[in-house]
């Protein structure tokens, strides 16, 4: 509740006009015009996972493809697929996570990944061992199979502020150039640290205190535990955060400070997470779905985004023009489904110029590649 109130109160500053709200009227971002390039997108399968199941996805800088699925066991194993096509189990798993932390026997989830410098990859887990909790942030070598803890259960607890309650708590790791950030949730608490690889010392655990951030908005403290929250690299020193309970998409700076990127209402409710492109273009799949609306006060006199093609679609957000393609420019590959397809986040494969992203209604690893027609 005080969150809404202080966005209420932003929003209602920066319009100026929502204190006669009898003579607002919406307004609607134009349809896209048809000028300039067309584009189309080509679907093809990467390998078939269980739908509907927390997945992970990430490429290293070496151009491998890495994903995991968290089990209901609590015995995660990652798997890698290098330019052989041919997907192996990797030795990032629960269990050699728990001897790095020398408890043998533990179960738990690694609950993200995300690349890091020299083919290295970041990774969050939680478990446990009896009544003895588990949890790590730590970077997993895919050259040599090496697993390093940078920060443990103790340390998190400390750091992070969520004490013992970090038992409860998701935890996210994000990656962008030389920087990269830790969030760490539950309902009642949050903590957002930002880090930079040049910190990470030679041996021993990081500093994950020094770097948390006090996100705000207009200098009133904002929380970040909805489970309808999602962030993603905004730039080097940047984030998005995507709130898809009342589809506003945010922008939060390197020292914390929350400002309104766009807003997404008038979209499908079913969003993914927002991706930059080499072109500095935000991409955004929408899926076939209701469309949001106004949730608060705070939107009556923002944009509402009116898209005329048919859904699903891959928007294209540059500056202040929007793209979008529709459906009946994807070329498909048998059996899949574009109409119940839910993407939450694409994953940019530099080498390949494409996109990777799990669709968690069908279960399949997707492979999107965007084409350009003159």
């Amino acid at each position: 509740m005080y969150r809404l109130c202080a966005l209420s109160l932003v929003m209602l500053i920066a319009t100026g006009a929502a204190c006669d709200r009898k003579k607002s009227t919406p307004i609607f971002i134009p349809p896209p015009k048809e000028e300039g390039p067309s584009y189309e997108i080509e679907l093809q399968p990467v390998t078939p996972l269980a739908a509907a199941r927390q997945t992970h996805v990430a490429v290293d800088t070496l151009g491998n493809l890495c994903w995991l699925q968290e089990s209901d066991r609590g015995d995660d194993t990652m798997f890698i697929m290098g330019d052989d096509k041919v997907p192996h189990a990797a030795d990032l798993s629960t269990g050699r996570i728990c001897d790095s932390l020398g408890v043998s026997g533990g179960t738990g989830n690694i609950q993200s990944l995300a690349p890091a410098r020299g083919g290295d990859l970041y990774f969050y887990f939680l478990g446990s061992k009896g009544r003895q909790t588990l949890a790590c942030l730590g970077i997993y070598s895919n050259k040599t199979g090496r697993i390093r803890v940078l920060a443990d259960a103790k340390t998190l607890m400390a750091e992070t502020g969520l004490g013992p309650s970090i038992a409860l708590a998701r935890g996210n790791v994000i990656s962008h150039g030389n920087s990269y950030w830790l969030w760490v949730r539950h309902t009642d608490a949050s903590a957002l640290h930002r880090l930079r690889a040049v910190d990470i010392p030679a041996s021993g655990f990081i500093a994950v205190e020094p770097g948390r951030l006090n996100v705000r908005i207009q200098g009133h403290p904002v929380d970040l535990t909805s489970p309808d929250y999602a962030i993603a690299p905004a730039g080097e020193d940047s984030l998005f955060w995507l709130d898809r309970t009342e589809s506003m998409l945010y922008r939060v700076d390197a020292n914390g400070y929350v400002s309104l990127h766009k807003s997404l209402v008038g979209l499908p409710i079913a969003l993914s997470l927002p991706a930059r492109d080499v072109q500095g273009r935000v991409l955004i799949f929408a899926g076939d779905s209701p469309k949001s609306d106004v949730k608060n006060l705070s939107q009556i006199n923002l944009p509402r985004v009116r898209v005329t093609v048919p859904f699903p679609a891959l928007l294209m957000f540059d500056q202040n023009a929007l793209r979008a393609i529709g459906r009946e420019k994807f070329h498909l590959y048998p059996g899949v489904s574009l109409q119940a397809m839910r993407i939450g986040e694409l994953i940019a494969d530099p080498r390949d110029r494409s996109w990777l992203a799990y669709d968690n209604n069908s279960g399949e690893l997707i492979r999107m590649r965007i084409s350009e027609r003159e």
